[in-house]
């Protein structure tokens, strides 16, 4: 039996890349002679860039948040193309409650 397991992040608690190892570990355990792949998968939000960064490298720039302040941040690039999460330059996650 061949499984493939490929599953987003759980938001605020594992990374799709954790979401899908500890399924795994879950389906070795019941079906050990099973062949588990793991794809970890991302809607474009939160935890992309982790979901595809396998060849490629980090870039770490200036950039500025929701709020036009300035932070640092990073992108990924294969030489060919940037990737870019949003979520890391203006996301939510990175203001205040008050904000």
């Amino acid at each position: 039996m061949h499984i493939l397991v490929a599953t987003d992040s759980f938001k605020e608690s594992l990374s799709a890349g954790a979401v899908c190892e500890a399924i795994a570990v879950g389906l070795k355990t019941t079906y050990p002679s099973a062949t588990v792949s793991q794809i970890p998968l991302a809607d474009g939000g939160e935890g992309s860039l982790q979901a595809i960064s396998t060849n490629k490298t980090t870039v770490f720039c200036k950039s500025e948040n929701a709020l036009g302040e300035p932070i640092f941040t990073y992108y990924l690039t294969d030489k060919k193309t940037a990737y870019i999460e949003m979520a890391l330059a203006s996301g939510l996650e990175l203001l205040t409650e008050s904000q």
